[in-house]
């Protein structure tokens, strides 16, 4: 048995790492049991003002929020405790907001409320000098000048008890009242003593809260004192107490600890892996194993990882999904979504198992590959987790969250009904509220849906940067897509990966220290060798041949140590390593997924806490891959032979217009949205059966026909965060590091690798690091969007009208094709001819009819989300793309100044 971040094992162990000296005692508290078991409640009220009152019960609730005391003198003294926990979306800054109220009509000099908190939850015995982090809060009545009130921190002292006075403990938001008439209800006996208070972090000397806290709560009163009977009883004792969990001694409880609550700082998460199961995930790309397998392979490592974290306090579950529909089914008889074959759990929510070792792992059951040609349908497999894998009603009303891994290495293109789809408005408000998702990309911009995949992440993130972030990865190798699902963790399970310099590993004071390798051949994994420099820490291992990894696990390990992966006891060293620290430094990285477009600054920002305070002088720098071009500008600007050229317009007549349309695409009901229009057949080609739609399709017949692997990407070398209030930086020595990073003129994905090196507050070296990316897209400009209009055909003795236009934005970005759906035309004279037609060079086009002879019309191009308007016709800007306008002005100057000249000269003859 293991002790997971020090956390609950139903029977008593102890486990001696002689090495060290270290001597640990593990809990003997039921998680199932409700008398010892406390779910904090997750507040939304940003500004908290402690008052001492819980006016008429509303502003906190006796069935969610209040911890019951109980014990041996309950009968003489009653005491209420309720607790909520507020976490800033912005700044991601905690509070455990605190009000109890005791049954206590007499003021006396023993009067008190301790709160006792045990950050690592090892519930250690009497006489551990280890447990230096447990903390007792006390608050004395007669310490209090109301509102004010003194709190003291006392720590364990040498001997592990809680000794002496200990330091005041300034709380600024807090108020205690000392008399309260009507706090309780029992006639002639209503009189007690209130307090209300918000606890950060920083207050017990921590970086933040974990996900369960070893909780125990006594009050105690310095006289006899009763409840609802004469006052006071003949039989009440002289000094009652009651505690939280009820005790029969309350001070042997507060040495020994090993029946403490179980105060759980978050909810329970499920976690939704919703898996591509097109065609294209049968691709090999040059490896031993195709994507579905390297796919369940990142799979089965998340699950594997989660056990070696996961929280016996917190009932986390897990399920698996595969989205796909065949290419030859439109209705619903080609949907194929569902559950994972092999798996019998899928897609059901099942505990989280524990690390699996030998060849079981999550998925292993499944050998099935998927059906050539199986489609994408994405928004299918996010309706399938909504509605089978994940408990929405809980995680909308109720204590839990929601979290769903999306990953795709392809495009979206079925059911017909559903393509394209908007992420956003295309599912309810609560359907968004109640999962964040973390989408995977497995390619690159032009070769995966990475705008579509960033889209649905920003919709499912709820704008919430520092809760589970709901996030966009961008990955094209197998490590890379490891790197991904292993990023899901650290936020809701307070880890942090640790980087390699050179080949050590620097993890400063971790609470729990995991190293993991795996294997390119799965079948080589054999358990890791860990040097630490001679500490001689003790690690439990686990090897696994069907996922291909290895973990070695080490509890409170030696503070301070150099760690190296020396290699592995089967001679073959794992390709791709991870190092997580469960820690007491605390590393918060922010890219924050909201909508950009080109030429927005994105916000860099890593946030290091240790002991709840800042660590100023810390070395950390981002690395970025970034396009080297956008798609939009590469399907803009491709001309016939390869070369990069600039737009033109299609003549009347062009077959590149015209070409297996004729003019009855200019019919009423007409619809070129689909952005094949023109292109030759292979262009529409498939990848394993799986189409590529609109403008991928293309993108595909160029890359193909020039003999191009995909769009150019530039890796920029390491670049310095600042915390001096420069660079974006707000306030200097916050211990927040920050860029404002500006290099984002192209459309396309920028991958943000962290890297945070320095020293703990005692001198400790220390790495952190992590990898999120970002999307960047394209807001076209009206004045920079070139605009004609030309004579068409005459139809049915109507004259028609082309009224073309170039999307770009203002840095001179083209959109680029495949975007018509996202255009509507109206006119102020005439008919609408068709719809809008993409001509798959940027260039767009709306036919309109009108008499011959009448006046031309304006025709108004919008957005469909409001952004972009441009009126094209008289009266605009003449119909004519600027620097059109601009040289055809010039050559009139030329004439003028030539008639001039030639003037002059008749003159002077």
């Amino acid at each position: 048995m293991m002790n997971i971040r020090g956390l609950v094992i139903r029977t008593v162990q102890v486990v001696v790492l002689s090495a060290c000296g270290i001597t640990m005692a593990y809990a003997t508290t039921d998680p199932s049991d409700p008398a010892v078991n406390h779910t904090v409640t997750r507040s939304d009220v940003a500004v908290f003002v402690a008052d001492g009152d819980n006016t008429a019960g509303t502003e906190y609730s006796a069935s969610d929020d209040m911890v019951e005391t109980s014990g041996q003198d309950e009968n003489f003294l009653e005491a209420q405790v309720y607790t909520q926990r507020y976490r800033d979306p912005a700044t991601g800054d905690e509070q455990l907001r605190v009000f109890f109220s005791v049954h206590d009509i007499d003021a006396n000099n023993g009067d008190r409320v301790e709160f006792y908190f045990d950050q690592l939850h090892n519930h250690g015995s009497f006489g551990d000098t280890s447990l230096d982090e447990d903390k007792m809060l006390r608050i004395e009545r007669n310490d209090c000048t109301p509102p004010s009130c003194n709190f003291n921190l006392i720590s364990r002292d040498g001997t592990g008890a809680f000794s002496g006075s200990g330091s005041a403990l300034p709380i600024s938001n807090a108020q205690v009242k000392a008399i309260v008439p009507t706090a309780y209800a029992t006639p002639g006996f209503e009189a007690g003593w209130t307090g209300e208070f918000a606890l950060t972090p920083a207050d017990l000397g921590w970086s933040y809260f974990p996900q369960a806290l070893g909780f125990y709560v006594i009050v105690r009163s310095g006289n006899q004192n009763a409840v609802s009977a004469a006052h006071p009883l003949p039989t009440s004792p002289a000094a009652p107490e009651v505690s939280y969990p009820g005790a029969a001694n309350v001070d042997a409880w507060v040495t020994e600890a090993d029946d403490w609550g179980n105060l759980k700082m978050r909810y329970p998460i499920d976690y939704a892996l919703v898996l591509d199961y097109s065609g294209s995930m049968t691709s090999m790309d040059g490896l031993s194993t195709n994507r579905w397998v390297r796919a369940k392979r990142a799979a089965d490592l998340f699950v594997a990882a989660l056990g070696l974290f996961k929280s016996n306090m917190l009932d986390d579950q897990v399920s698996v999904s595969q989205y796909s529909w065949s290419c030859s089914g439109n209705n619903s008889s080609g949907d194929t979504t569902g559950a994972v074959s092999g798996i019998g759990s899928s897609p059901g929510r099942t505990d989280i198992p524990g690390p699996p070792t030998g060849t079981d792992s999550f998925t292993s059951g499944n050998a099935d590959n998927p059906a050539g040609n199986n489609c994408t349908p994405i928004k299918n497999g996010i309706d399938f987790a909504l509605a089978n894998q994940l408990d929405t009603a809980t995680c909308l009303t109720g204590k839990k969250d929601c979290i769903t891994i999306l990953m795709s290495d392809g495009f979206h293109n079925m059911p017909p009904v559903d393509v394209p789809f908007d992420p956003d408005s295309d599912f309810s408000a609560s359907d968004k509220e109640a999962t964040q998702i973390r989408t995977v990309a497995l390619g690159p911009d032009g070769s995966a849906g990475t705008d579509l995949l960033a889209e649905i992440s920003t919709a499912f993130n709820g704008g919430t940067p520092y809760l589970y972030e709901g996030k966009y990865n961008q990955v094209s190798t197998f490590p890379d897509l490891l790197q991904a699902y292993i990023e899901t963790l650290q936020t809701p399970l307070n880890i942090n990966q640790v980087p390699a310099v050179g080949v050590t590993y620097s993890p400063g004071a971790p609470d729990k220290l995991v190293f993991i390798g795996v294997w390119d051949d799965a079948s080589q994994a054999s358990s890791l060798q860990i040097n630490c420099g001679g500490c001689g820490d003790t690690q439990t291992d686990y090897v696994n041949t069907h996922i291909g990894y290895a973990a070695a696990v080490f509890d409170n390990p030696t503070a301070g140590a150099s760690w190296q992966i020396s290699g592995a006891s089967g001679g073959t060293s794992p390709n791709n390593e991870f190092v997580l620290a469960d820690m007491r430094v605390l590393a918060e990285f922010l890219v924050e997924q909201k909508p950009y477009a080109a030429g927005d600054p994105i916000l860099l920002q890593v946030k290091l806490l240790d002991k709840g305070q800042p660590i100023a002088g810390a070395d950390v720098s981002v690395e970025v891959a970034r396009p080297g071009e956008g798609l939009g500008n590469y399907l803009s600007t491709v001309q016939d032979d390869c070369s990069a050229g600039t737009p033109s317009i299609p003549k009347i007549g062009d077959d590149k217009l015209f070409a297996g349309h004729g003019l009855a695409a200019f019919a009423p009901g007409g619809n070129f949205a689909g952005s094949s229009a023109g292109v030759p057949g292979s262009a529409a080609g498939t990848s394993s059966g799986d189409p590529l739609p609109g403008r991928y399709a293309l993108a595909a017949y160029h890359f193909q026909r020039c003999g191009k692997e995909g769009l150019d990407r530039n890796n920029l070398p390491g670049t310095k965060l600042y915390d001096d209030g420069s660079h974006g930086d707000l306030v200097a020595g916050d211990g927040i590091y920050s860029l404002a990073y500006t290099d984002t003129d192209l459309e396309g994905s920028y991958t943000f690798r962290f890297f945070a090196l320095g020293k703990t507050t005692d001198n400790l070296d220390f790495g952190r690091m992590r990898t999120l990316s970002q999307y960047v897209g394209i807001e076209p400009d009206p004045a920079s969007t070139a605009s004609q209009v030309q004579n068409g055909p005459v139809v049915n003795g109507l004259q028609t009208k082309l009224y073309y236009f170039l999307p770009r934005d203002g840095l001179k970005n083209y959109l680029g094709p495949g975007f018509s759906h996202k255009y509507k035309a109206t006119t102020s004279a005439g008919q609408l001819y068709g719809s809008i037609m993409d001509l798959n060079n940027g260039y767009y086009v709306q036919a309109v009819r009108i008499a011959r002879g009448g006046p031309e019309p304006t025709v108004t191009i919008t957005s469909t989300d409001g952004c972009f308007k441009k009126t094209i016709g008289p009266g605009a800007d003449g119909g004519k793309p600027p620097v059109e306008k601009l040289i055809k002005w010039l050559i009139l100057i030329i004439i003028v100044l030539l008639l001039l000249l030639f003037w002059c000269w008749l003159r002077k003859r």
